[in-house]
């Protein structure tokens, strides 16, 4: 939100409502934050279930392998 369309807000309704504004707009940051590391997040844990999948079929494939030959 740009900062000159909270001072005009806030000149609008009084200063005491710039408080309550800045309030909404440190509100407004803190969430977008918390999302983009959920994002962060749910694409790191993609990727590491990722990886165990694929060290997971290595390991099946190598004892099957084993298990043919005995």
């Amino acid at each position: 939100m740009d900062w000159s369309l909270i001072l005009g807000m806030a000149a609008g309704l009084g200063i005491p409502g710039l408080g309550g504004l800045f309030i909404l707009v440190r509100m407004e940051n803190r969430v977008t934050t918390l999302e983009a590391g959920r994002t962060s997040d749910d694409e790191w844990r993609n990727r590491v279930d990722s990886k165990l999948d694929m060290i997971s079929r290595d390991l099946n494939q190598i004892i099957g392998a084993q298990g043919r030959r005995e």
